[in-house]
């Protein structure tokens, strides 16, 4: 895959005011041990359109996001990109699939 990016599970997963990004791949636990992982940001949603006689509150602190994450990542979202030249060339322009 030419998007693909290596990162660090537990880090990411890790609350940090300086990487307030909690947003991991995790298991749902209705679905089949293999199936795929779910964006954390994105459990909320796969449980109620797969799975949805299950008991969304169970889950909820799975997928919830504090309001200092929220808070912190609106400052990251509204700050000016800053990425060296170099950066920039290195990583060129993502290509996005058909599919998307």
């Amino acid at each position: 895959c030419p998007n693909l990016r290596k990162f660090q599970l537990k880090q990411a997963a890790t609350f940090a005011d300086r990487s307030p990004c909690t947003n991991h791949p995790i298991q749902c636990e209705f679905c089949p041990e293999n199936s795929p992982a779910v964006w954390k940001y994105n459990l909320q949603s796969h449980i109620l359109d797969n799975h949805p006689t299950a008991s969304i509150e169970r889950q909820e602190k799975r997928f919830k996001v504090t309001e200092q994450e929220q808070t912190l990542m609106k400052a990251v979202f509204l700050m000016k990109p800053r990425m060296s030249r170099k950066k920039k060339l290195q990583f060129g322009k993502l290509k996005i699939s058909e599919g998307h």
